[in-house]
């Protein structure tokens, strides 16, 4: 099987994200699905595009919170769905593993990930897992390397370093839990499957 796309899914509930790799373009695109978003954003840098909007407000009615993991988990799968419209069965996919170590509602994340694997399965796409201490060991050099960790080395690094710049100068700048996070996290996590594809990604990045 011919694979065009490579693409790695970070899921969370208050910032769920995915990046695809287009092989044949040399093109990435991301998504984020964020409750720290005010507004919608549309950004192009070289041969990066990266959309961002905001999640809508929650429901003090919804039972168990369903109906916005039931949100979350139709949004991430459409946006993607719509982005490999033509791709029959040559999409790579790769979902981030869950941390049960790191804080946050790991369970409510599992429902909502189950949610998108079912469709993706349902569109005859496959997927896999990677641990996050693999992508970080082999993209950082470090398995528990932390957020701040991942931004660092993201600037060190030629064709992320002015993508992350660039994204500081239009209204993203580095904070802790920032919108730029869950986009150096996705990125990274990408790169690990694009080096596990072809064994470097600096050509992807030129």
């Amino acid at each position: 099987m011919k694979i065009n796309f490579l693409t790695g899914i970070d899921m969370s509930i208050s910032s769920p994200a995915f990046s695809v790799y287009d092989i044949k373009e040399n093109s990435f695109f991301f998504y984020v699905f964020s409750n720290k978003a005010k507004k919608s954003c549309e950004l192009k840098f070289k041969n990066f595009h990266i959309v961002i909007e905001p999640q809508p407000k929650k429901d003090k009615d919804d039972f168990e919170h369903f109906n916005r993991y039931l949100n979350i988990s139709e949004n991430i799968f459409n946006k993607l769905n719509n982005y490999c419209q033509n791709v029959n069965n040559d999409n790579l996919i790769y979902f981030e593993g869950y941390s049960f170590a790191s804080p946050g509602k790991v369970f409510n994340i599992a429902e909502t990930t189950g949610m998108v694997k079912y469709l993706i399965r349902k569109r005859d796409w496959e997927f896999d897992t990677i641990p996050p201490s693999e992508w970080k060991k082999n993209i950082v050099g470090k398995g528990n390397a932390k957020k701040s960790e991942v931004y660092d080395f993201l600037l060190t690094q030629n064709g992320t370093k002015d993508l992350i710049l660039f994204l500081e100068q239009n209204g993203f700048p580095y904070k802790k839990n920032g919108l730029i996070e869950d986009i150096c996290d996705s990125l990274c996590i990408l790169l690990w499957i694009i080096k596990k594809n072809f064994k470097d990604y600096s050509n992807a990045l030129s």
